[in-house]
């Protein structure tokens, strides 16, 4: 499968809409711990930052588009601005090209939906192979954003494919399953601890590209499902700034060309 790393890719889109109770259209959706179709979506998570313990979950799903015949891969966008500006250390999880590691390691992603879905469908059948692409801080950023909020954004990348013979084809309408992207807490408080973690941040699934083989095929989605935007320590940053410019995705591929 021809896999694109858009690691440096900065492209904040706010996207969320009011929860319903049935999915009209294809898009991406994103909540805390569950995937939106089974239950309220819980939309915001606070942390005493306190421990040094634990893992705060994020689940990505999507509400198929039809025409998708013959599903055999994903990659996904999650765009974050905090309140604070530069982007706090305890948001700096990203590891250099010489494998140097930044203030802390606190972000993995697994393809493991839970065994209490009743909604949401597994897109990858328990065969996926792959996880966590990317992480781009704003200095590695390419300038798709407002230039003004740059110093605060950061997205993350993951990616997966399922193995040839594996093709399914999406029921449109349907909620999948795509990841769990998972933040832990390590070096939250004590010695060595990144300052930072009480800071709000909004989180948003911003796009997702689907892939298809024989002939190979990409299916771009990046509009909003029931709900896609999230927020960590409340609601002091300012999501409205997340969005100021959406480039296509024939400008972004044209980048890495």
């Amino acid at each position: 499968m021809n896999r694109m790393f858009l690691r440096s890719a900065v492209l904040v889109v706010v996207l969320m809409a009011s929860a319903t109770a049935a999915f009209a259209a294809a898009g991406l959706n994103m909540a805390w711990t569950n995937c939106v179709g089974e239950g309220t979506p819980v939309t915001l998570k606070t942390f005493a930052c306190t421990s040094t313990a634990g893992t705060n979950q994020l689940v990505c799903s999507l509400i198929a588009p039809a025409g998708v015949d013959h599903f055999n891969g994903a990659e996904i966008y999650v765009d974050l601005i905090t309140q604070a500006t530069p982007l706090p250390d305890w948001w700096a999880m990203y590891t250099m090209s010489n494998g140097q590691t930044q203030c802390r390691t606190g972000l993995s992603a697994n393809m493991t939906v839970s065994s209490s879905a009743v909604v949401c469908q597994d897109i990858w059948q328990g065969l996926a192979g792959g996880g966590m692409s990317g992480y781009a801080l704003p200095s590695l950023a390419l300038p798709t954003i407002n230039p003004g909020n740059a110093a605060q954004y950061a997205t993350i990348d993951a990616i997966a494919a399922v193995p040839p013979g594996s093709e399914q084809a999406l029921t449109a309408d349907t909620e999948y399953f795509l990841f769990n992207i998972l933040i832990n807490n390590s070096k939250s408080t004590g010695t060595g601890n990144c300052a930072g973690c009480l800071v709000p941040a909004c989180l948003s699934f911003t796009r997702c590209q689907l892939t298809q083989p024989l002939p190979f095929d990409l299916v771009n989605i990046s509009t909003p499902g029931v709900v896609s935007l999230v927020t960590w320590q409340g609601s002091g940053a300012d999501c409205a700034a997340v969005p100021v410019r959406k480039a296509t995705w024939g400008a972004i591929k044209s980048m890495y060309r």
